[in-house]
């Protein structure tokens, strides 16, 4: 089974989406052969959203995420992440450094709607 990085961007476009059989989240991971896993950091990009406030939004959350590997950053993540920082010269998100520096040591894809700042990164291969 393939472990794909997937980004906040994908999981609030499922999670936005009516008919969620459109969204690359369901395309991709619908499928046995492939295995969603976030950063922790995408649980609180996540809860910062303002839908999360609306009824039954915390729990569609949950419910999702329940059935997901997260990664928990550790002292070599955070160094990495801040080495990210510095190279990209600090135009992208320190949330997307983190998940990018995720991808790098697990050697992981990274499955995001955005290519833009991820493509700053070097040596990331993206979905």
């Amino acid at each position: 089974m393939k472990r794909v990085l997937v980004d906040t961007s994908v999981i609030i476009d499922f999670l936005r989406r009516k008919n969620k059989e459109d969204s690359i989240f369901y395309q991709l991971f619908s499928k046995e052969e492939n295995k969603p896993v976030i950063a922790l950091v995408t649980i609180s990009e996540l809860w910062a959203g303002k839908g999360m406030e609306l009824r039954g939004t915390a729990a569609k959350v949950n419910r999702l995420i329940g059935n997901i590997e997260v990664l928990v950053p550790d002292l070599a993540v955070a160094k990495m992440t801040g080495k990210i920082l510095r190279q990209v010269d600090y135009t992208i998100a320190f949330q997307d450094a983190q998940i990018a520096a995720f991808a790098k040591r697990e050697k992981l894809s990274v499955l995001t709607l955005n290519q833009k700042d991820f493509r700053k990164v070097k040596g990331l291969k993206l979905l």
